[in-house]
């Protein structure tokens, strides 16, 4: 004497799948991707604009002091680059870093390819100053590279790029300008190592802070979502509700509200017990989060036996249509029920409202006004669906009308 099959839940945290597939390729799914990149920027930014104030102050010097060593014959086409190139990149990267609506929009994506354009610059630079016999021009850009890799925020895949691309140019750049042979094997090994050691320096880091934010998720989810049904728990229904019922105010649109109770559920789990009680849950909860499938919309299990849809911006004939479904799915799942005396199988009361926010009024009017439909449609037999279009305008907040076949003018809709 149980409920029919099985039930798994309805919402399966996207997070605990990742962690589950595992990431060692520093990628997550699409979706999650995003939000880990918004994040993790957001995480980062003040450390991103010290450290960028610091290595431009910092190669501004190296510059300096390069040039009281034994410098590299004038160059006039690396001087155009320095004044044409380096110097516009080098106050856009600032620019982006102190602007928060830039930083957000580029910094992932234009920081590589201008870091690459920087330091191809700089290891030509680099390298005509170390063929003139200036090897201090060497440790200043190991230096800025170092810097570049661990304090910027790359992530992994970055970093590899642009120190393969950068370490690429420079060696290009230190045979172009005939760089004695141990000198050039020399800076090859130290550059080679050092490298070597950011990446796995920056890959550790990076994988613990993508792992660190799937759990961080997960546990988010464990205190938003009803572990029984998969849906939202009362908490975040409410959250939700207060954040809709302000958007809606602003655009002045509408918000319906669904509340489904489940008919002699005391009686149900005292006859079948509870394990056989929390699987019809489960089933009901699966039924109600297919009755809300748009980005808006949110299913929750607000008591015991009792869940809510919320729906921003519903017509009426839409929430008809929805609460008419649930009513029939419920019935179609032909869960067993001898302790009903309306019905032998499971059903649900549902009470149905719509309302326009407006100043004055708190979304806990619209949870009385839809109640107030839910206890009509309990009090006028169960298994029904009661539909308020009127009387918002004099509901009392925090005062429920006990008596409301008298007073409300909600009609009954028979079960399908």
């Amino acid at each position: 004497m149980a409920a029919r099959g099985s039930h798994s839940p309805v919402h399966e945290s996207p997070y605990s799948k990742q962690l589950e597939r595992g990431f060692n390729a520093l990628r997550f799914a699409p979706g999650l991707e995003v939000e880990f990149r918004q994040q993790y920027l957001r995480s980062i930014r003040r450390r991103v604009v010290t450290c960028i104030v610091i290595l431009i102050s910092f190669s501004v010097l190296a510059a300096i002091e390069s040039r009281g060593g034994s410098a590299a014959p004038p160059d006039s086409l690396l001087q155009d680059l320095r004044v044409f190139v380096v110097r516009p990149l080098s106050v856009f990267l600032l620019l982006s870093a102190f602007i928060g609506a830039l930083y957000e929009r580029v910094w992932l994506n234009s920081t590589p390819v201008i870091l690459c354009i920087i330091g191809l610059i700089g290891g030509y630079s680099t390298a005509e100053y170390v063929a003139g016999g200036n090897l201090h021009a060497f440790i200043a850009m190991v230096s800025g590279l170092l810097g570049t890799f661990l304090l910027l925020g790359l992530l992994f895949w970055q970093t590899l790029v642009v120190a393969t691309l950068i370490g690429v140019g420079y060696f290009v750049s230190l045979s172009l300008a005939a760089a004695p042979p141990d000198v050039v094997r020399f800076e090859a090994a130290v550059l080679v190592a050092m490298t070597g050691l950011a990446l796995v320096f920056v890959y550790h880091l990076e994988h613990s802070l993508r792992e660190s934010f799937l759990q961080r998720r997960v546990l988010q989810d464990l205190g938003e979502y009803d572990a029984m049904t998969g849906l939202k728990n009362r908490r975040a229904f409410d959250v939700a509700l207060e954040a809709l019922w302000r958007q809606a105010l602003r655009d002045k649109a509408n918000l319906g509200l669904l509340m489904v109770d489940i008919d002699y559920f005391k009686a149900y789990n005292d006859y079948y017990g509870h394990q056989a009680g929390d699987r019809c849950l489960g089933a009901i909860g699966a039924i109600i989060a297919r009755a809300s499938r748009r980005p808006l919309d949110v299913a929750a299990r607000i008591g015991g036996e009792e869940f809510a849809v919320l729906l921003y911006g519903a017509g009426p004939e839409h929430l008809a249509a929805i609460a008419d479904q649930i009513l029939c799915d419920v019935q179609l799942a032909k869960i067993p029920h001898q302790r009903s005396t309306i019905s032998d199988r499971i059903s649900v009361s549902i009470g149905v409202g719509q309302v326009t926010p407006k100043m004055g009024r708190s979304p806990a009017s619209l949870l009385q006004y839809v109640d107030e439909a839910l206890y009509e449609a309990k009090d006028a037999g169960r298994n029904r669906v009661v539909f308020r279009d009127r009387g918002y305008d004099k509901l009392v907040t925090g005062v429920f009308q006990a008596d409301v076949k008298k007073t409300a003018p909600g009609t009954p809709r028979a079960s399908r």
